[in-house]
């Protein structure tokens, strides 16, 4: 293309020359002059096709550092989104998520686990624990209990489940990596990753705040059957033949 424009150039300008009469009255073309216009315009259409090519990589170079590349659109969308929000938003919805209302879709798996794990292992409430006062301290310390477990026991399982599908979410983005196109591609696939990484480790906090929860409660109800024991043979603390209820 450019050798073809040069020709062109060089066509039109010899056709448009002025040419100098001699005593013969034939047209004398000036070569020496010709040929120097010639070559200028050569050197400058180089020079334009040079900053052409600059300005095309000047604009390259721009587009690598600033262009938007979606990575943050990449597995979050909301159905992405709802999968992480696999649990209630606090430890007492998820304490009582048969009963819960207002709860996200996304908790169904969990709530159907805690049912199950209910129904499977049927152990008694507050209201069978101690009959004579269900809301005694080692009534509801013994339904705490109780219901951290099934908690725990849904969450772990959930989270199990749901590994294989964060495997394939860390696969389907390191499989973006060999498909950047420059470095602002890869530091915006780089910032997905981490954050990414941020939700994994999120759900491990979860799991450790879980066990804590679990740990917690099986100390609480050994805490309020010592202090009843303690109470028991505590007689002075009482009217006579008034044992506590607890």
């Amino acid at each position: 293309m450019r050798s073809y424009r040069t020709f062109y150039i060089i066509t039109v300008l010899i056709a448009a020359w002025p040419v100098a009469g001699q005593a013969s009255g034939l047209p004398v073309v000036d070569i020496a002059n010709l040929a120097e216009n010639i070559r200028h315009l050569v050197q400058m259409e180089l020079a334009y096709a040079r900053q052409l090519e600059e300005l095309q990589r000047a604009m390259e170079q721009v587009e690598a550092v600033t262009g938007h590349y979606g990575a943050g659109e990449l597995l979050n969308s909301g159905a992405f989104r709802d999968a992480r929000r696999y649990t209630p938003s606090s430890w007492q919805d998820t304490l009582k998520i048969l009963k819960a209302g207002g709860l996200p879709g996304s908790v169904a798996d969990l709530r159907a686990i805690y049912r199950e794990r209910a129904e499977a292992t049927a152990v008694i409430g507050a209201e069978q624990y101690n009959r004579l006062n269900t809301d005694a301290a080692n009534a509801q310390a013994f339904e705490r209990r109780r219901d951290t477990n099934y908690a725990t026991l849904a969450i772990a399982e959930a989270t199990y489940d749901d590994s294989e599908a964060r495997i394939a979410n860390y696969e389907a983005l390191m499989a973006e990596i060999e498909a950047s196109v420059n470095l602002k591609a890869s530091s915006d696939l780089s910032a997905r990753i981490a954050a990414q990484n941020g939700t994994s480790l999120t759900q491990l906090i979860r799991l450790q705040a879980v066990e804590l929860q679990q740990l917690g409660a099986i100390e609480a109800q050994q805490l309020v059957d010592e202090t009843n024991m303690k109470r028991q043979t505590s007689y002075e603390d009482y009217p006579f033949g008034a044992l506590p209820t607890e």
